[in-house]
Formats: C-alpha cells, sequence, structure tokens
C-alpha cells in the first residue's frame, strides 16, 4: 500500500459505538460510504486491543516522566512496538471494500 503512495484516514472505533452510516443517513450516507471505500480504513477494535492501547499510552508516558529510569527509551520503543505489531499491521494495510472489511462495523449500501 505504501509503495503505491496512496494516503488514507484510519479511525479506530470501540466496540460500543455503533455502524456506520446508519441506513437512516440519506444524505451523508452515500458520501461515507464511497470515502469507506477509498481513502477511510475503519477498524473496529476489540476490548482488548482499546485496553491494550490505554496501557501502552499510560506507560509510555510514565517512562518519558522519567517513572522507569532503569528503563532506555530504545527500549520502551521497541517493546510498545512489539506489543501492538498487529495493530500497527492492520493500519498500514489497504483499505478493503464492503463486505471484506473484517472486523470494521460498517453498514452496506441501504436496500432501495
Amino acid at each position: 500500500y505504501d509503495a503505491l503512495q496512496l494516503k488514507k484516514l484510519v479511525i479506530f472505533r470501540t466496540p460500543e459505538q455503533s455502524e456506520i452510516p446508519k441506513p437512516g443517513w440519506l444524505v451523508s450516507g452515500p458520501a461515507i460510504r464511497e470515502g469507506l471505500r477509498k481513502h477511510v480504513h475503519l477498524i473496529c477494535l476489540e476490548m482488548k486491543e482499546v485496553a491494550l492501547l490505554y496501557a501502552a499510552r499510560e506507560f509510555y508516558l510514565e517512562t518519558r516522566a522519567g517513572d522507569f529510569s532503569h528503563v532506555d527509551d530504545n527500549e520502551v520503543r521497541q517493546f510498545l512496538r512489539d506489543r501492538l505489531s498487529g495493530l500497527r499491521d492492520l493500519a498500514l494495510g489497504p483499505v478493503l471494500p464492503p463486505g471484506q472489511r473484517g472486523r470494521e462495523n460498517v453498514s452496506e449500501e441501504p436496500s432501495p
């Protein structure tokens, strides 16, 4: 994806968020669906992934504040890179068309 120099927007959504666009979004729905097909990578996280992101952020901030002075910054970055590699790979992958999205919480085109 990166080799083609394509740009996209990655949006992480938490499990409690409802699908988008909603079936009743008659004006904005088509534009949102078009964006989801081309440039918007919507990723619906599982709760354990949400917790992992919050924990990673907290750990990073604590190390930057000096709470773990025995740990080198490079070690912290490598540890977090390893722990977040699955989400990183998912975010760096291509935008998939509706129906091939897997974990994304997206509503399909409404039936006429």
